[in-house]
């Protein structure tokens, strides 16, 4: 299990568009991301291993903060995978892992268009990684 914090409230980031007759600048307010994710792994015979995770961060920007330039949104996932002992000195892994990215929902004043907005009705991803580990 995995516990992290990160300092995102202290990044920098100012957006500025330009309009006909004026500049306007917004400096964005971001909150620090919060993140856990947890595994598990059980033996099912001499040479196979099953695994589980799950792991939750949050989106570090609230809504009315968010931009088109910079969509984070709270990321929560789920895999599974597996690991087989290929010899005494050698283990292979697979593994595929589930990530819903949130619906990133955007709502922006931009100058000579008007206030746009933006909400996903999907966001995901898929992860899926091999692995060989040497035990020597």
């Amino acid at each position: 299990m995995d516990v992290a914090w990160i300092d995102f409230s202290q990044y920098g980031l100012t957006s500025a568009a330009v309009g006909d007759t004026s500049i306007e600048v917004q400096d964005k307010k971001y909150d620090d991301i919060w993140a856990v994710s947890a595994g598990f792994s059980w033996p099912v015979d001499d040479q196979w291993t099953m695994r589980v995770s799950a792991a939750y961060a949050s989106a570090g920007i609230d809504d009315q903060n968010r931009s088109f330039a910079f969509r984070l949104d709270r990321v929560a996932g789920a895999g599974v995978g597996a690991q087989y002992q290929w010899d005494k000195d050698r283990l292979v892994g697979v593994n595929l892992t589930y990530y819903d990215l949130g619906d990133v929902r955007i709502e922006q004043n931009v100058p000579l268009v008007g206030t746009l907005s933006s909400e996903y009705s999907s966001n995901y991803a898929l992860g899926l990684d091999f692995s060989i580990r040497w035990l020597r």
